[in-house]
């Protein structure tokens, strides 16, 4: 008797270009008096998801026995909800394959004036880009969408600045 856990992954929001691309888990365990036999995890319908098993399918879980299936999620362009699913196939037919639905939405950094963007992990991390500088790093941090200007105007003077900041900082 096979039993899946859990039978959906979300992913919730990642950003595309994040490093390493995130994973989550599924359970197959074999619930029976008798050997089961897991035949495939079919491919998620789109490409952003890819799966591997922790055993070679075919593979015969013995009661009790399980295996471990990892999904990871990729997006590749910003502001897409990416909804699949695949299906564990075994030999308990009474239950037929079991659906896991996959789920996940891309973000993507907000572009910045003057500024190029990369990832580190899952945060934004924005370079002024030659001829801009970088001002007030206490007020005008990667956070604020003015943080390059052509000169350092000093921040409570600039858009976006926290009010108790000083030309100093």
């Amino acid at each position: 008797m096979i039993t899946v856990t859990p039978t959906a992954l979300d992913f919730g929001v990642v950003l595309v270009g994040t490093s390493p691309s995130p994973t989550r888990t599924f359970t197959v365990r074999n619930d029976g008096a008798g050997p089961l036999v897991v035949s495939a995890v079919t491919a998620p319908g789109l490409a952003v998801y890819s799966r591997a098993t922790s055993v070679t399918l075919p593979a015969t879980l013995q009661p009790s026995g399980q295996l471990t299936v990892t999904v990871t999620y990729t997006p590749v362009t910003a502001g897409v909800v990416a909804s699949s699913s695949l299906q564990v196939q075994s030999t308990d037919l009474d239950r037929g394959p079991v659906t896991v639905t996959l789920t996940g939405s891309s973000g993507g950094c907000p572009p910045r004036a003057n500024a190029s963007v990369s990832l580190n992990g899952q945060e934004c991390v924005y370079t002024c880009n030659s001829g801009f500088h970088a001002c007030g790093d206490a007020c005008l941090s990667n956070t604020s969408p003015d943080s390059c200007g052509a000169s350092c105007t000093p921040c409570e003077l600039r858009g976006n600045a926290a009010r108790g900041c000083t030309a100093a900082t």
